[in-house]
């Protein structure tokens, strides 16, 4: 909190000097200020100042702060910070390796424990998200998945173990 009070008093004074690269650096720092805090509405106006900061001066950060807002508003959204059709891939390929094309199966668990890295270096913030890749694991190595009914993925995962299911049934 104190540090948003800081950025907050910091970014009239960018202003003021006409410090755009500045401007956009302090609504990205408030923005993440109130993700941390629990107002994903403020994060999400912040951020979205910052990325048309970033536009009109053609910032480095562009990239990446419209990754962050597109995170953001998805986290708002009730789902989670891994983008809709990133999660439908994983979910498909997992299916995939499962039904038809076992022999990848190891390539792509591989795949998953990288991402399941990556995930974890993002800290506590991204605890669901290490909990949904967790769940493809357990779904690849067929053991029992443990994933809370409140988690973003778990409508997902349920999809992709009730599909495997189906086709294991119909294989039958």
């Amino acid at each position: 909190r104190t540090a948003l009070d800081y950025y907050e008093q910091a970014l009239p004074l960018r202003r003021a000097v006409g410090a755009r690269f500045g401007e956009s650096v302090t609504c990205y720092n408030i923005g993440m200020a109130y993700e941390k805090l629990g107002d994903l509405d403020r994060a999400v106006e912040y951020v979205e100042r910052c990325v048309a900061i970033d536009q009109e001066i053609n910032h480095p950060d562009l990239a990446s702060d419209r990754q962050t807002l597109e995170r953001l508003k998805a986290k708002r959204a009730g789902g989670g910070a891994i983008p809709r059709e990133v999660v439908e891939n994983w979910c498909q390929n997992t299916f995939v390796v499962k039904t038809a094309v076992s022999e990848k199966l190891a390539e792509w668990r591989d795949n998953l424990m990288e991402i399941r890295k990556q995930v974890a270096s993002q800290g506590a913030d991204y605890a669901q998200e290490g909990v949904f890749v967790d769940a493809l694991l357990a779904i690849l190595d067929d053991r029992p998945v443990d994933i809370p009914s409140d988690n973003p993925y778990a409508d997902v995962t349920q999809r992709v173990q009730q599909a495997i299911e189906a086709y294991q049934s119909n294989a039958q």
